[in-house]
């Protein structure tokens, strides 16, 4: 009989966990609810649009993706890896609580340029930058005021 479907809930909803060997006793408790009745509480959960998994002695919900969700994640990362990749051309010391300075040097330029050109949001800014373009070779660093 499934009692504990909202404790259950609670802890799992928020992308925690409940383990066999957990600490607390109340945890542990609800791992051997879940253990009794797993085919039941696997079904209520999946009425609701939890998936319930199980395995190594812990229990936790998951969630089917479809394909164009996987891909548009896999984008997205993608973007933010260029990002990163841009920040730390910019200064090999980028980390938590760096300063930035609006200098940006011949070697970070198309970098730059590819990536404001992918943001509508940016289109301004990557057309001011083309028309300062002139200015790198000369002096091998274009300001952004």
């Amino acid at each position: 009989m499934m009692r504990y479907t909202k404790e259950i809930f609670d802890i799992l909803s928020k992308g925690g966990f409940i383990s066999q060997n957990s600490i607390s006793q109340q945890r542990s408790h609800l791992y051997d609810a879940i253990e009794d009745d797993f085919n039941d509480y696997q079904e209520y959960f999946s009425g609701i649009g939890f998936l319930l998994e199980g395995g190594n002695g812990y229990y936790y919900f998951s969630r089917t993706e479809n394909r164009m969700e996987l891909t548009d994640k896999v984008q997205r990362l993608a973007l933010w890896i260029d990002r990163v990749d841009f920040l730390k051309t910019f200064n090999n010391t980028f980390a938590p609580g760096f300063t930035f300075r609006n200098r940006v040097s011949n070697l970070m330029y198309p970098k730059l340029m590819g990536f404001l050109l992918l943001s509508p949001l940016y289109k301004g800014v990557a057309d001011a930058l083309s028309c300062q373009a002139c200015m790198i070779p000369a002096f091998g660093v274009l300001y952004i005021p």
